[in-house]
């Protein structure tokens, strides 16, 4: 994969095989689960699919295998610089821009309120930090993917 700058990353920039480790910080639960896998953007028939596999390791517990699919979508905009990412059944869960090295997205849902932000100034390896707030859960979810 080709290094680029933040100013010229692209949708198409994200295509290929990332590895994956996270941190998810609970505030609630006082404990840190970390969760180590790969990630795979791969073409499809209006963008790319995001699949996750990963091993999670929650303090205390067993190792559980954890997946993850989403759609990610080149956005609609004049500029063409922004992803739109949707669940695996076609449902919006939030849009992010190419623009800024920093993108910030959010997402609603009841009664949860999900904030993330995007970090690409290191491209090719990038960052996302999750602050998820609701009446059962607070936690920050911080991802790293680095290129395969």
């Amino acid at each position: 994969m080709l290094a680029v700058t933040p100013q010229k990353i692209v949708f198409s920039s994200f295509e290929g095989a990332w590895s994956l480790h996270r941190r998810i910080e609970d505030q609630r639960a006082g404990q840190t689960a970390q969760l180590t896998g790969a990630v795979r953007l791969a073409r499809d028939t209006a963008g790319l699919q995001y699949h996750e596999q990963g091993q999670l390791h929650i303090p205390g517990q067993q190792v559980m295998a954890s997946t993850r699919v989403y759609l990610w979508r080149p956005g609609s905009t004049q500029s063409g610089s922004d992803v739109v990412v949707l669940f695996e059944d076609g449902r919006h869960f939030h849009t992010f821009s190419l623009r800024g090295p920093t993108p910030r997205a959010s997402h609603f849902c009841d009664p949860d309120q999900y904030e993330v932000s995007y970090d690409f100034t290191l491209w090719p390896e990038w960052r996302s930090t999750w602050h998820v707030h609701g009446p059962r859960k607070t936690y920050t979810m911080i991802s790293d993917y680095a290129p395969v």
